[in-house]
C-alpha cells in the first residue's frame, strides 16, 4: 500500500472502534508492554477497549504500508508525547478517537487530525473560554443558537489537529490560535505563527451524516490527493 502514498498525497481512514467487528483480544497480543499498561490504568471498559483497538489498529494499518508485522513496530515519542516510528522516518501519522469512532492520517510529511462526537450532554459552552480566542467567542456569540455546537466542535477539531501536526499536542494553547469559524474547507497559511511559522494547510473532514461527527486534517503542505477511506474488515 506505501507504493499509493505518494509525496504529496494524504490516506484518511475513519473506522469504528466496535468489539464486535474488531475483537480486542487480537489486537492485544499486537501491543507493545507499555501500550498494555497503558491500558491496564483505565478502569472503565469500554474506554480501555477503546484504547486496546485504536492503538492495535494503528499498528495494523501501519503494518500494511510498511510489510511489517504489527508486532514488530517500535514507536518513540517526542517530548510531548506525539508517536513516530524512528526506523520508518518518511512515514508520518496521527490517530484521534471520540467515543466509538477513529481518525487516522497517514501521509510522507507531518499531518495531524482530530474528531469529535456532537455529545449533547457536554457542557460545551462552558469549555469556550478554554478553546476559543476573544475574536472567535464574539463572533461565535453572534451565531444562531441553533448552529453553535457544530461551530464549536469545528474550531475545536480545527486548533487540536493544528497543534497536533506541529507537535505541541494539547501542550498548545488553543486560545492563542484564531480561526474562522465558517463551514468549509480551508487552507491556512500563517495564521498559525504564534505556535509554528510553517504554513500549516488546514482541510475539514466530511464525514457521513450517520457518523454525528466532526472532523479535521492538518497538513504540512497542501495535498494534490486525499483519499478517505472506511476500515470495515481488517
Amino acid at each position: 500500500m506505501l507504493n499509493t502514498l505518494t509525496a504529496n498525497s494524504v490516506h484518511l481512514w475513519h473506522l469504528y472502534l466496535a468489539p464486535e467487528r474488531f475483537p480486542p483480544a487480537h489486537y492485544w497480543s499486537s501491543l507493545s508492554s507499555d501500550e498494555q499498561q497503558r491500558a491496564q490504568k483505565f478502569i472503565n471498559e469500554p474506554l480501555r477497549t477503546r484504547f486496546i483497538l485504536a492503538r492495535g489498529l494503528l499498528r495494523f494499518l501501519l503494518s500494511t504500508y510498511l510489510q511489517e508485522s504489527p508486532q514488530r513496530l517500535q514507536f518513540a515519542y517526542t517530548d510531548k508525547g506525539k508517536p513516530y516510528l524512528p526506523a520508518a522516518a518518511h512515514l508520518h501519522f496521527n490517530l484521534s478517537h471520540s467515543q466509538n469512532q477513529a481518525l487516522y492520517a497517514i501521509a510522507r510529511h507531518p499531518v495531524g487530525v482530530d474528531i469529535e462526537c456532537l455529545r449533547d450532554q457536554l457542557r460545551y459552552e462552558q469549555l469556550t473560554r478554554l478553546v476559543l480566542s476573544e475574536q472567535e467567542q464574539a463572533s461565535w456569540e453572534n451565531r444562531p443558537p441553533a448552529e453553535r455546537q457544530r461551530s464549536f466542535f469545528r474550531v475545536w477539531t480545527r486548533k487540536e489537529a493544528l497543534l497536533k501536526a506541529g507537535g505541541k499536542g494539547l501542550a498548545g494553547n488553543m486560545r492563542q490560535l484564531t480561526v474562522p469559524l465558517s463551514a468549509y474547507t480551508v487552507a491556512l497559511h500563517h495564521y498559525f505563527t504564534p505556535i509554528d511559522p510553517h504554513p500549516w494547510a488546514l482541510y475539514d473532514v466530511k464525514l457521513p451524516e450517520q457518523a454525528k461527527a466532526v472532523a479535521c486534517l492538518v497538513c504540512a503542505k497542501i495535498p494534490d490527493t486525499l483519499v478517505y477511506k472506511v476500515l470495515k474488515n481488517p
